[in-house]
């Protein structure tokens, strides 16, 4: 416990050090009076006697500083007095304070921000109960990765001894349902007995399935979500009596699951999976959880899970595709995703903060050049180098302090503002906040910085203190360092623009330029129909004939079409497409979409063979090129046959081939689709659950979207319709890419604005410097635009090696990019060259204003001063 009492010493000779320091004033007195009487008593003079005391006592202040080495505390002194000498000069200059802390600020916030969600999203657990504990299990077999079955499911929550549980869950898809706000379309999720329990998710209100309700023809009951209990339930503390009606009957709502299952497994309304239990095992529809038993692994619960799955296929030979199982800890499944933007956030940050070390460095260095002959002083008053460097630092450490702290303030508006834009995009985000990991983190970037911008001009100017000569000739040598500085500026800047510029691209590739179709306005009017409201086939029919013709009837519509999906909804409904003719068919599994005669004029989607089928066709079907191309390669694909088995094998003819009307998700990928006609869907649910599409004449949809809305709801009041535009619905499918490139084009607009100022205040220090050449030269005859054109020259030959490094840099960064990149090159050159041209432009405009104020230098003024 020594160190205990030494820091209790330090700390109260800091605290009392008035007190100590009188008290040995005091005693330094009496050693003097005593030695002073003496010599009076051998026949000196008292004042001769005194001046002698004085001399044999040695000095008081070489005695003050020795007691003060004694105590330990001279160096906690000495720092007080660094800060405090910081702190008087950084008063003195303003200016050069305000500047330096807001870029500080920028930098440091931006790095803070980018941690706290860098570690709040992926660094720590789950906050489930012994989140690390469960996994997700999926199919693998003939070379594919599939969810997995019903019956397989079953299989594994019986056979499995690693896992404790096994559960899974089913998305039903969207349906309509009736409850005290009225009809409504809710997402119907299935799960089964134990679901929350072996995740770990405490409910927010009222109870789980039992395992009397979660079997078939168990009694009716439903669990609803967090959301839906708060937005269409109105948040009831008690749920006795409060029913949904969902599926023709009502239901009794016993549960409210909590906020956070949405990240799992998402839905409004939650079933008993197991009273509609699947009974195929290529029914690939299921997302399967388990918690691993107490002292099993991952590997040891995938081995006996593959023996199961070999000991299955021996059972039902031909009926289960799954070979293998892989098994995943949920976590990695859930954030895995988000590894690569955020890390890629956290990259971005960094080079901002460097971009700000590099800015505010050079800012340090021009200031304590003009203060080379204090410093020399200084030095030659017996300041040594080491203690010449430790002031110069605490002046750096005293503007990072601030610039910490108002950082952490900025962190914490970004963070709140990621948040807002990012809910959906990005789970937990808005658990994300600046606690005490955060503020340590923030504290190691705000001395890290200090060294990266304080640290080289502080070695510098001490080393140029000694002597006036010496400080001259670090004045010369700081000049040629200066490129050094743009160059390295302006290539971090590069870096930045560059992959934002590639984000922003992406962006506006998805949004902007679908390809074979046109979302622009589109009104996307999605329906859900209530169980029993029609009694027969043709009332349904009937009902979506009219409901055609009802949207057609408004002013201003240009033409609707029905479907299942668009093509965002691409591999909703898949299966494996072949022609029946064919002894042998090429393995496909096509996307299925039920649509109208009008589906493809309302997204404009060319047929470029054949027609479209008439409205009284119902064995016809379309094909687009992927899938032609796919099962008739070299072939005319009109007139042949075409099934799947959402028609129990029977065939199609196909009388057209459109477009690849594509899903950006699909990268790529060849997305093959089969088109037949609604009237030919076999399942009702396919038809209750379509999507209206109308096309207005104007191109916008907000023009028609409230009389189409209304129109609809008084031909159908007891459907719920939601209308929304298809560009909007286009665009939340790239919710995270926007919400990257936001980001990213934040953080490279910082860097590039703090090193457009950086580069205003390099030139312009430099022009300052060599204000008397230039006015002796304009005294000698130079023109001022030679003048002007010889600084811009000057930066130029700084800027563009920068440029041309930051461009390399980025292009060998760029594949970091690549996976997040749709319909750009990761080495576009339109990408590259447009921000080498657009920032070497703002470069010299920012070098333009300061070169101006050169090229107008008054000789006369100039050698006045001289």
């Amino acid at each position: 416990m020594r160190w205990w009492y030494i820091f209790r010493e330090w700390i109260a000779q800091l605290v009392f050090r008035g007190r100590e320091d009188r008290a040995l004033e005091e005693e330094m007195r009496f050693h003097i009076d005593m030695e002073s009487r003496k010599l009076v008593a051998s026949g000196l003079d008292e004042v001769e006697a005194r001046r002698l005391a004085h001399l044999r006592f040695g000095g008081t202040d070489r005695t003050r500083q020795r007691v003060r080495e004694e105590r330990g505390t001279r160096w906690l002194e000495d720092v007080g007095s660094d800060v405090r000498h910081g702190v008087r000069l950084l008063r003195r200059a303003p200016g050069f304070s305000a500047g330096a802390i807001a870029a500080l600020a920028l930098g440091i916030g931006a790095s803070t921000a980018a941690w706290s969600l860098f570690d709040g999203v992926l660094l720590r657990p789950l906050p489930w109960a012994d989140a690390h504990e469960i996994v997700e299990l999926r199919e693998l077999g003939e070379g594919r990765r599939f969810f997995p079955s019903y019956p397989n499911f079953s299989d594994w929550r019986d056979r499995s001894r690693t896992l404790s549980a096994v559960v899974a869950a089913q998305t039903m898809g969207s349906h309509a349902i009736e409850g005290p706000s009225g009809p409504a379309r809710a997402q119907v999720l299935a799960v089964t007995r134990g679901f929350f329990e072996t995740i770990g998710l405490p409910l927010t209100l009222g109870r789980a399935f039992t395992d009397v309700e979660n079997v078939p023809g168990g009694p009716p009951v439903v669990m609803v979500s967090h959301a839906f209990w708060r937005t269409q339930l109105g948040a009831p503390p008690d749920l006795s009596g409060t029913r949904v009606r969902l599926f023709g009957e009502d239901r009794e709502v016993v549960g409210v699951a909590p906020a956070d299952h949405r990240f799992v497994v998402d839905g409004d309304i939650l079933y008993p999976a197991e009273q509609i239990p699947g009974t195929v095992r290529g029914a690939h529809a299921y997302r399967v959880f388990g918690r691993l038993g107490e002292g099993v692994d991952v590997e040891r619960a995938r081995e006996e899970l593959d023996g199961i799955a070999a000991a299955i296929q021996e059972e039902f030979p031909g009926e289960s595709q799954a070979e293998r199982v892989e098994v995943r800890v949920v976590q990695d499944v859930l954030l895995g995703p988000q590894r690569r933007p955020l890390g890629l956030l956290l990259g971005a940050a960094a080079l901002v903060l460097l971009v700000v070390a590099v800015n505010v460095g050079s800012m340090v260095l021009a200031r304590g050049t003009d203060r080379l002959p204090e410093l020399g002083v200084r030095s030659s008053l017996g300041a040594s180098r080491g203690r010449i460097t430790r002031q110069l630092l605490f002046e750096s450490l005293c503007l990072a302090v601030v610039g910490g702290v108002l950082g952490v303030a900025t962190a914490w508006a970004f963070v709140r503002g990621a948040a807002a834009l990012a809910l959906e995009v990005i789970p937990r985000i808005d658990a994300v906040s600046i606690d005490g990991r955060v503020l340590a983190f923030a504290v190691v970037v705000s001395l890290g910085t200090t060294l990266l911008f304080g640290l080289v001009p502080a070695l510098r100017l001490s080393a140029a203190a000694p002597g006036i000569a010496g400080a001259a000739r670090g004045t010369t040598r700081g000049a040629r360092g200066w490129g050094l500085l743009l160059a390295v500026e302006s290539s971090l800047a590069v870096v930045l623009l560059v992959g934002a510029a590639l984000m922003l691209a992406t962006v506006g590739r998805i949004v902007g330029a679908p390809p074979n179709w046109d979302p622009e306005g589109v009104l996307e009017v999605a329906y859900g129909v209530p169980n029993g409201l029609f009694q027969s086939e043709a009332e349904f029919v009937a009902f979506v004939e009219g409901m055609i013709e009802e949207a057609g009837a408004v002013s201003g519509v240009e033409s609707v079409g029905v479907a299942n999906f668009t093509p965002l909804g691409a591999g909703n409904y898949t299966a494996p497409a072949s022609d029946p003719t064919r002894a042998e068919n090429p393995e496909n599994y096509s996307g299925w979409r039920v649509v109208s005669e009008g589906y493809f004029e309302a997204l404009r989607i060319p047929i470029v063979r054949g027609r479209a089928f008439a409205p009284d066709e119902t064995d016809a079907a379309l094909v687009n090129a992927a899938l032609a191309a796919r099962l008739w390669p070299g072939e005319d694909p009109i007139g042949k046959s075409v099934t799947n088995n959402f028609h129990d094998g029977d065939p199609f003819r196909v009388v057209g081939v459109v477009a690849d009307a594509g899903d950006w998700r699909w990268n790529g990928d060849d997305q093959t689709e089969m088109y037949v006609p609604w009237r030919a869907a076999r399942d009702p649910e396919f038809v209750f659950n379509m999507r209206l599409l109308v096309r207005s004449a104007d191109g916008d949809p907000q023009s028609i979207g409230a009389a189409v809305g209304a129109r609809l709801r008084e031909f159908a009041p007891r459907v719920p319709w939601d209308v929304g535009t298809l560009s909007g619905a286009l665009g939340d499918t790239a919710a995270d890419r926007r919400f990257l490139s936001a980001v990213l084009a934040t953080f490279a607009g910082a860097g590039g604005l703090v090193a457009l100022v950086g580069i205003f205040g390099v030139v312009a220090y430099t022009v300052g410097r060599r204000r008397r050449e230039l006015g002796v030269r304009m005294a000698l005859g130079a023109r001022g635009s030679r003048v002007r054109s010889e600084i811009l020259g000057g930066l130029a030959a700084s800027i563009v090696p920068g440029v041309i490094v930051g461009l390399v840099v980025a292009a060998a960064l760029s594949r970091l990019l690549a996976a997040l990149l749709w319909g750009v090159s990761p080495l576009d050159p339109r990408v590259y060259g447009g921000v080498a041209l657009v920032f070497m432009a703002a470069a010299l405009l920012a070098g333009d204003v300061p070169a101006r104020l050169g090229a107008r230098t008054d000789p006369a003024v100039v050698l006045r001063e001289e």
